[in-house]
């Protein structure tokens, strides 16, 4: 639909309460605004499969931006439309400077096909 707002919401303090959850109530406004015509979808920390299950049950037409950027994917398929992967070597470099601060970092891999 031309000339529809978009809508681009957080998850995590945004539409989810502080369990974590999405309550009836927002589930049933998203589903309101998305069957008048607004084009609305999500960002987030999180992966899609996350939030596949997080937002069961709300239509979603529009891709989703999962791990703070790192993939915009369709949410019902789970095919990633745009990658924005860092290489191996890089990779590599971050994971040692984030060690090296005493973080225990957190590591997501795509090999092309499979998360």
């Amino acid at each position: 639909m031309t000339g529809a707002p978009l809508y681009l919401c957080d998850l995590d303090g945004t539409l989810l309460r502080s369990d974590a959850t999405l309550s009836e109530f927002s589930r049933d406004g998203l589903c309101r605004v998305l069957a008048a015509g607004a084009r609305v979808t999500v960002a987030s920390a999180r992966g899609a499969a996350a939030m596949r299950s997080l937002l069961a049950g709300v239509p979603l037409e529009l891709p989703v931006i999962e791990l703070n950027g790192a993939f915009v994917t369709d949410l019902g398929s789970g095919e990633h439309l745009v990658a924005n992967t860092l290489a191996a070597d890089e990779a590599c470099a971050a994971m040692e400077a984030i060690a090296e601060t005493g973080i225990d970092p957190v590591l997501t891999t795509w090999d092309g096909t499979h998360d």
